[in-house]
């Protein structure tokens, strides 16, 4: 799964992945610093431990230049 995003400036990026419930299921990137301009970061819909997370809805939160959008994600297996 990809998730585009576009910076005006170089900047720290953090991408973690959520349960609709809040719980956390992974950090994708942490305090990474991508350029300006369009990056994507991938999500394989595995938890940190590589096992496949179940089917359902999750929530993607890119945070960078001290602003975060959330993403929703829908994996269907």
């Amino acid at each position: 799964m990809a998730l585009r995003f576009t910076l005006a400036a170089t900047a720290p990026v953090t991408a973690r992945v959520f349960g609709v419930d809040g719980r956390a299921i992974r950090t994708l990137v942490h305090a990474r610093p991508f350029p300006a301009g369009t990056s994507t970061i991938r999500w394989d819909g595995d938890d940190p431990s590589s096992r496949r997370v179940a089917s359902g809805i999750y929530l993607a939160v890119i945070e960078a230049n001290g602003v975060a959008e959330v993403r929703r994600l829908s994996i269907v297996r």
